[in-house]
């Protein structure tokens, strides 16, 4: 409490009466400036600038009123903005559309019954004069919707400079409300601190200030435990040893810091000799493999040639051949049977024979069923081969199947017998250990109690 009304007081004498929002004038101190008259819904508003007001103009209702503001070197205008919506009641709203109703009525049967405007047409210089009137109509609507923008906008601004404003008075106030109180009205400041002070033996004077000390006398303790009257030399010297090993680590690290350097550029000069060696390489490598290339190019356009070349006269060769071969066959008495089919003792030439009796086709059928029989029983032969040899091998896989399994068998009695006698011999391990312990383990029993108080002496 005492905080805050030293705040009030101190606000009050430096800063002056607050604003008042109903549209009162108002101080702000060392800013100054006063506001206008309140700038309500169809009131009045003025103009506000460091600290003069100017005149106010009555605005219109429901339209607002307009003003400027000024301060800390900015300046900014602003407007009030329309009246609110009036709130209507379900009966007032019905009325209003009746009536709305009833006037589009009269307009709709006076359009209807004007004979000259029925039988004529409709008026269109009329017509394009409320086109025209109901464009200007809208213009102005969003005209005057766009002036409302800007006035909200303005107002925003004026707003938000007053609010920047008023905080940074009230920050300025608590901050040095703050700064007294920490600096005027701490907890070390008060007259009983040194009641309260938790390090008030720390602060006093030492019991003894050296081996001359004029306070002892001969019956006084000349030291005590844990006492350190060299302190502040050690933590001086300690400081200067601190300092010392400072100035050598940033020595040390300096030096580290120019060897790292000096390597890092000779690595760099080695890694630029190497990369420009590689280069040189990889452009003479580039050069060769050009030329290689390029010969390579050479040698198969001129392969290409020669085989072009090669496919002409082969294709000219086919097409000799061709032309050869189809003369052949239009001049050769064989194939045009043209020749004499019988020879001068008047049997018919086997080479010009063009057909087979019915006896001959018989025997022909005949050794063709004759050799599909062989056929058949050779067929048979190698089935039953195929049998005997798969049986065979069945019983050779059963035979070498039983032995598998039998050296499996032989396998796991092996496996168990080695696996009995690790067992054990684990078993004789454990109990021999078991014997060690209880051999070389030092153990109380009731004995060892039982022979002490027997006798006295």
């Amino acid at each position: 409490r005492p905080a805050a009304c030293v705040l009030r007081r101190e606000m009050e004498a430096t800063a002056g009466p607050h604003m008042d929002y109903s549209g009162n004038n108002a101080d702000f101190g060392s800013t100054g400036g006063s506001l206008g008259a309140s700038a309500g819904f169809g009131e009045t508003a003025g103009t506000y600038s460091g600290g003069q007001v100017s005149a106010a103009s009555a605005g219109e209702p429901g339209t607002g009123a307009t003003g400027v503001y000024s301060s800390g070197g900015g300046t900014a205008s602003f407007a009030q903005g329309p009246r609110a919506k009036e709130r209507l009641t379900d009966e007032q709203r019905l009325e209003r559309e009746v009536i709305r109703r009833r006037e589009h009525e009269l307009e709709r049967r006076q359009r209807i019954f004007d004979a000259r405007r029925r039988t004529i047409g409709l008026d269109v210089a009329a017509l394009d004069a409320q086109c025209a009137e109901k464009q200007a109509r809208r213009q102005q609507e969003k005209a005057e919707a766009r002036a409302s923008d800007q006035d909200n906008l303005r107002i925003n601004g004026l707003l938000n400079m007053m609010e920047a404003d008023k905080r940074q008075q009230r920050r300025g106030v608590e901050k040095h409300c703050k700064d007294h109180s920490l600096q005027h009205l701490n907890f070390e400041s008060r007259r009983e601190f040194d009641i309260n002070d938790p390090h008030a033996n720390r602060k006093a004077t030492p019991m003894r200030l050296g081996d001359d000390d004029a306070r002892l006398g001969p019956s006084s303790l000349q030291r005590f435990g844990g006492e350190d009257l060299t302190n502040k030399e050690r933590l001086r010297q300690q400081a200067r040893e601190m300092v010392d090993f400072g100035e050598q680590q940033r020595f040390e690290k300096a030096m580290i810091k120019a060897q790292q350097e000096e390597d890092e550029r000779a690595f760099a000069a080695k890694v630029g000799e190497i990369t420009a060696a590689r280069t040189a390489a990889e452009v003479g490598e580039t050069m060769q493999r050009r030329g290689g290339e390029r010969g390579l190019m050479e040698e198969n356009l001129r392969q290409a040639q020669e085989n072009s070349d090669k496919q002409k006269a082969m294709t000219q060769l086919e097409m000799e051949r061709d032309e050869e071969e189809l003369g052949h066959h239009a001049t050769d008495p064989f194939l045009q049977e043209t020749a004499n089919r019988y020879n001068p003792d008047g049997r018919i030439r086997k080479d010009a024979f063009k057909g087979s009796d019915r006896a001959h086709r018989e025997q022909v059928a005949q050794q063709q069923l004759e050799q599909a029989g062989l056929n058949e029983q050779r067929r048979q032969k190698e089935q039953f081969e195929d049998k005997v040899f798969a049986r065979a091998c069945d019983q050779t896989r059963r035979q070498m199947l039983g032995v598998e399994r039998e050296r499996a068998r032989m396998r796991r009695a092996m496996a168990e017998q080695v696996k009995r006698e690790n067992q054990a011999s684990c078993n004789d391990q454990k109990a021999n250990l078991k014997r060690l312990d209880q051999l070389y383990t030092n153990e109380f029993r009731p004995e060892f109690f039982e022979q002490f108080g027997t006798s006295c002496r």
